[in-house]
Protein backbone atom coordinates (compact mmCIF):
# COMPACT_ATOMS: atom_id res chain seq x y z
CA UNK A 1 0.00 0.00 0.00
CA UNK A 2 1.73 3.16 -0.95
CA UNK A 3 2.20 5.53 2.20
CA UNK A 4 2.58 9.22 1.54
CA UNK A 5 4.36 9.66 4.90
CA UNK A 6 7.33 7.72 3.15
CA UNK A 7 7.67 10.44 0.50
CA UNK A 8 10.96 12.98 1.59
CA UNK A 9 11.20 16.69 -0.04
CA UNK A 10 14.36 18.54 0.23
CA UNK A 11 12.83 22.11 0.37
CA UNK A 12 15.76 24.47 -0.62
CA UNK A 13 15.17 28.05 0.03
CA UNK A 14 17.78 30.74 1.67
CA UNK A 15 15.08 32.90 3.18
CA UNK A 16 14.18 30.74 6.72
CA UNK A 17 10.83 32.05 7.20
CA UNK A 18 10.12 30.33 4.01
CA UNK A 19 11.51 27.11 4.47
CA UNK A 20 9.86 26.72 7.67
CA UNK A 21 6.62 28.13 6.29
CA UNK A 22 6.35 24.98 3.66
CA UNK A 23 8.46 22.53 6.12
CA UNK A 24 5.34 23.19 8.40
CA UNK A 25 2.65 22.85 5.17
CA UNK A 26 4.30 20.10 3.93
CA UNK A 27 4.56 17.89 6.94
CA UNK A 28 0.64 18.63 7.58
CA UNK A 29 -0.05 17.29 4.10
CA UNK A 30 1.87 14.26 4.80
CA UNK A 31 5.68 14.35 3.84
CA UNK A 32 8.74 13.69 4.97
CA UNK A 33 10.46 17.31 4.74
CA UNK A 34 14.43 18.57 5.26
CA UNK A 35 15.57 22.03 5.16
CA UNK A 36 18.66 23.48 3.22
CA UNK A 37 19.46 27.23 2.87
CA UNK A 38 21.66 27.19 -0.12
CA UNK A 39 22.57 25.47 -3.05
CA UNK A 40 25.69 24.37 -1.17
CA UNK A 41 23.95 22.91 1.98
CA UNK A 42 21.66 21.13 0.07
CA UNK A 43 24.75 19.28 -2.27
CA UNK A 44 26.36 18.20 1.12
CA UNK A 45 22.80 16.91 2.30
CA UNK A 46 22.34 14.77 -0.70
CA UNK A 47 25.69 12.88 -0.41
CA UNK A 48 25.20 11.96 3.14
CA UNK A 49 21.50 11.09 3.34
CA UNK A 50 19.39 8.96 1.29
CA UNK A 51 17.89 9.95 -2.22
CA UNK A 52 14.84 12.27 -2.00
CA UNK A 53 11.82 11.75 -3.96
CA UNK A 54 11.46 15.69 -4.62
CA UNK A 55 13.85 18.87 -4.68
CA UNK A 56 11.84 21.70 -4.07
CA UNK A 57 14.10 24.62 -5.27
CA UNK A 58 14.61 28.29 -5.09
CA UNK A 59 16.26 29.89 -8.33
CA UNK A 60 18.41 32.76 -6.52
CA UNK A 61 20.52 31.59 -3.59
CA UNK A 62 23.60 32.67 -2.31
CA UNK A 63 26.95 30.16 -2.27
CA UNK A 64 24.89 28.34 -5.00
CA UNK A 65 21.66 28.63 -7.16
CA UNK A 66 18.99 26.57 -7.74
CA UNK A 67 19.91 25.98 -11.09
CA UNK A 68 23.58 24.95 -10.23
CA UNK A 69 22.24 22.50 -7.91
CA UNK A 70 20.43 20.84 -10.69
CA UNK A 71 22.81 20.08 -12.78
CA UNK A 72 25.07 18.69 -10.03
CA UNK A 73 22.29 16.42 -8.81
CA UNK A 74 21.34 15.04 -12.21
CA UNK A 75 25.32 14.69 -13.29
CA UNK A 76 26.02 12.61 -9.92
CA UNK A 77 21.95 10.97 -9.71
CA UNK A 78 20.64 11.22 -13.20
CA UNK A 79 17.64 8.78 -12.15
CA UNK A 80 16.43 11.65 -10.20
CA UNK A 81 15.66 13.92 -13.38
CA UNK A 82 12.30 14.97 -13.27
CA UNK A 83 12.18 15.44 -9.48
CA UNK A 84 13.28 19.21 -9.33
CA UNK A 85 10.19 21.58 -8.89
CA UNK A 86 11.39 25.44 -8.69
CA UNK A 87 9.47 28.40 -7.09
CA UNK A 88 9.91 31.27 -8.48
CA UNK A 89 8.50 34.90 -8.93
CA UNK A 90 10.99 35.95 -12.29
CA UNK A 91 11.88 33.53 -14.83
CA UNK A 92 14.15 34.73 -17.43
CA UNK A 93 14.44 33.33 -20.98
CA UNK A 94 17.33 30.96 -19.80
CA UNK A 95 15.78 29.74 -17.39
CA UNK A 96 12.87 29.09 -18.65
CA UNK A 97 14.96 26.72 -21.69
CA UNK A 98 16.96 25.31 -18.98
CA UNK A 99 13.45 24.03 -16.86
CA UNK A 100 12.16 22.90 -20.37
CA UNK A 101 14.84 20.69 -21.69
CA UNK A 102 15.29 18.95 -18.50
CA UNK A 103 12.11 17.88 -17.45
CA UNK A 104 11.87 20.19 -14.83
CA UNK A 105 8.63 21.86 -13.19
CA UNK A 106 8.29 25.27 -11.97
CA UNK A 107 5.20 27.22 -9.76
CA UNK A 108 5.03 31.28 -10.32
CA UNK A 109 4.97 33.41 -7.31
CA UNK A 110 2.74 34.21 -5.80
CA UNK A 111 1.18 30.74 -5.56
CA UNK A 112 -1.39 29.11 -3.32
CA UNK A 113 -0.65 25.91 -1.58
CA UNK A 114 -3.42 23.61 -2.82
CA UNK A 115 -1.95 24.35 -6.32
CA UNK A 116 1.31 23.24 -4.72
CA UNK A 117 0.13 20.30 -3.21
CA UNK A 118 -1.41 19.25 -6.04
CA UNK A 119 1.87 19.56 -8.53
CA UNK A 120 3.80 17.57 -6.01
CA UNK A 121 0.97 14.80 -6.17
CA UNK A 122 1.19 14.85 -9.48
CA UNK A 123 4.89 14.84 -9.80
CA UNK A 124 5.37 12.22 -7.41
CA UNK A 125 2.41 9.82 -8.64
CA UNK A 126 4.66 10.13 -12.19
CA UNK A 127 7.82 8.49 -10.50
CA UNK A 128 5.90 5.76 -9.09
CA UNK A 129 4.50 2.16 -10.62
CA UNK A 130 1.47 1.99 -12.50
CA UNK A 131 -0.67 0.22 -9.88
CA UNK A 132 0.29 2.81 -7.17
CA UNK A 133 -0.40 5.29 -9.95
CA UNK A 134 -4.13 4.00 -10.07
CA UNK A 135 -4.59 6.26 -6.66
CA UNK A 136 -2.81 9.19 -7.49
CA UNK A 137 -6.23 10.97 -8.47
CA UNK A 138 -7.53 10.11 -5.58
CA UNK A 139 -4.65 11.33 -3.77
CA UNK A 140 -4.28 14.72 -5.28
CA UNK A 141 -8.09 15.40 -4.82
CA UNK A 142 -7.13 14.90 -1.04
CA UNK A 143 -4.20 17.89 -0.99
CA UNK A 144 -6.72 19.91 -2.87
CA UNK A 145 -9.26 19.96 0.04
CA UNK A 146 -6.23 21.85 2.10
CA UNK A 147 -7.17 25.22 3.21
CA UNK A 148 -6.19 28.13 0.81
CA UNK A 149 -3.46 30.01 2.96
CA UNK A 150 -1.68 33.50 2.15
CA UNK A 151 1.75 35.21 2.63
CA UNK A 152 0.55 38.32 4.31
CA UNK A 153 3.47 40.08 6.12
CA UNK A 154 0.87 42.32 8.65
CA UNK A 155 1.23 43.08 12.13
CA UNK A 156 -0.57 41.92 15.01
CA UNK A 157 -0.90 41.53 18.98
CA UNK A 158 -1.81 38.68 20.71
CA UNK A 159 -3.23 39.05 24.24
CA UNK A 160 -2.59 36.29 26.81
CA UNK A 161 -5.74 34.90 28.58
CA UNK A 162 -7.43 37.37 26.22
CA UNK A 163 -6.76 40.68 29.13
CA UNK A 164 -7.34 43.29 26.53
CA UNK A 165 -5.66 45.78 29.27
CA UNK A 166 -2.74 43.55 29.34
CA UNK A 167 0.87 44.10 27.60
CA UNK A 168 0.42 42.66 24.09
CA UNK A 169 2.88 40.52 22.72
CA UNK A 170 3.65 42.56 19.26
CA UNK A 171 3.86 39.73 16.31
CA UNK A 172 4.62 39.32 12.34
CA UNK A 173 2.27 37.57 10.48
CA UNK A 174 3.68 35.09 8.21
CA UNK A 175 0.38 34.03 7.05
CA UNK A 176 -3.02 33.36 7.09
CA UNK A 177 -6.17 31.56 6.29
CA UNK A 178 -9.74 31.74 7.26
CA UNK A 179 -9.61 29.36 10.48
CA UNK A 180 -5.89 30.53 11.62
CA UNK A 181 -2.50 32.19 11.41
CA UNK A 182 1.20 31.84 11.54
CA UNK A 183 3.56 33.95 13.35
CA UNK A 184 6.90 35.11 14.23
CA UNK A 185 7.83 37.53 17.44
CA UNK A 186 10.75 37.28 19.75
CA UNK A 187 10.27 36.03 22.77
CA UNK A 188 9.80 32.45 23.94
CA UNK A 189 7.38 30.06 22.48
CA UNK A 190 3.53 30.04 23.32
CA UNK A 191 2.38 27.05 25.07
CA UNK A 192 -0.09 25.05 22.93
CA UNK A 193 -3.60 24.92 23.89
CA UNK A 194 -3.72 28.37 25.28
CA UNK A 195 -6.40 30.74 24.51
CA UNK A 196 -5.22 34.09 23.31
CA UNK A 197 -7.45 37.01 21.92
CA UNK A 198 -5.00 38.45 18.57
CA UNK A 199 -5.67 41.90 17.18
CA UNK A 200 -5.05 41.99 13.55
CA UNK A 201 -4.23 45.73 12.88
CA UNK A 202 -4.02 45.54 9.44
CA UNK A 203 -7.92 44.11 8.53
CA UNK A 204 -8.86 46.25 12.41
CA UNK A 205 -10.26 42.85 13.84
CA UNK A 206 -9.76 41.46 16.91
CA UNK A 207 -10.76 37.35 17.44
CA UNK A 208 -9.82 34.64 20.08
CA UNK A 209 -7.68 32.11 18.92
CA UNK A 210 -6.11 28.69 20.74
CA UNK A 211 -2.46 28.09 20.40
CA UNK A 212 -1.91 25.01 18.56
CA UNK A 213 1.98 25.28 17.93
CA UNK A 214 4.83 27.12 18.93
CA UNK A 215 8.53 26.57 18.85
CA UNK A 216 11.60 28.51 18.22
CA UNK A 217 13.90 29.17 14.98
CA UNK A 218 16.92 30.40 16.94
CA UNK A 219 18.39 32.01 20.02
CA UNK A 220 15.70 35.32 19.72
CA UNK A 221 13.10 34.80 17.15
CA UNK A 222 9.78 32.32 17.98
CA UNK A 223 7.38 31.20 15.13
CA UNK A 224 3.85 29.85 16.24
CA UNK A 225 0.53 28.50 14.55
CA UNK A 226 -2.56 29.96 15.48
CA UNK A 227 -6.02 28.71 15.52
CA UNK A 228 -9.51 31.28 15.29
CA UNK A 229 -12.22 29.80 17.48
CA UNK A 230 -14.29 31.47 14.75
CA UNK A 231 -13.64 31.62 10.78
CA UNK A 232 -12.73 34.91 9.37
CA UNK A 233 -13.06 36.51 6.08
CA UNK A 234 -10.25 37.03 4.17
CA UNK A 235 -10.38 40.12 2.01
CA UNK A 236 -10.07 40.33 -2.24
CA UNK A 237 -7.20 42.73 -1.38
CA UNK A 238 -5.34 39.29 -0.02
CA UNK A 239 -7.34 36.40 -1.29
CA UNK A 240 -7.41 37.88 -4.79
CA UNK A 241 -3.72 39.25 -5.29
CA UNK A 242 -1.49 36.85 -2.92
CA UNK A 243 -1.13 33.50 -2.60
CA UNK A 244 1.95 31.39 -0.64
CA UNK A 245 4.44 33.77 -2.13
CA UNK A 246 8.13 33.03 -0.79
Amino acid sequence: MFARKEKRILVVDDEAAIRMLLSELLSEAGYSVNEAENGMNAWELLKKTDKYDLFILDVNMPQMDGITLCRFIMRDFPDMKGRFLFLTANITEDVFFFLKENDCKYIAKPFKMVDLLGQISVMLAQKEPSVVSAGAGKMQGQDRRVEERFLWLGDCRIFKDKIYDATPLSAKIQDISASGITVRYTGKPLAAGNSVTIHIIGLNLRTDAHIVWSKTMNEIETTAGLQFMEPISIPSAISGSRGINP
